[in-house]
C-alpha cells in the first residue's frame, strides 16, 4: 500500500482493521477455510459489533459460497437486506 501511495501521489488508505470500527449498518461476513479468513473475519465481526454476523463456509473456497450453497447464500443475503431496509 505504501508503494502504491508513493507512486500514485494518493495517501495510503486507512487499515481495514481500523476502518471496520466505523461500520454501523448490517454486515454479513462470509469466510471460507482458506488461509486466515475465519480468524480475520471473526476479528472484523467483533470490531463492527452487533450489526455484523459471520457465516463460516468450510467447504467452499474463497468467494465460492454462492456456487456451493446457493439456497443458503440467498437466504442469508436476502435476510440481511430485508432486515436492513425494514422489511
Amino acid at each position: 500500500m505504501r508503494v502504491t501511495a508513493l507512486l500514485s501521489g494518493e495517501s495510503e488508505p486507512e487499515p481495514l482493521g481500523t476502518a471496520v470500527r466505523r461500520i454501523d449498518v448490517p454486515v454479513l461476513l462470509i469466510a471460507s477455510s482458506a488461509g486466515d479468513e475465519r480468524t480475520l473475519d471473526g476479528i472484523f465481526r467483533d470490531r463492527i459489533g452487533p450489526e455484523a454476523s459471520l457465516w463460516y463456509v468450510a467447504d467452499a473456497g474463497h468467494t465460492r459460497a454462492l456456487a456451493v450453497h446457493p439456497d443458503e447464500y440467498e437466504r442469508r443475503v436476502v435476510g440481511l437486506l430485508s432486515a436492513a431496509v425494514g422489511g
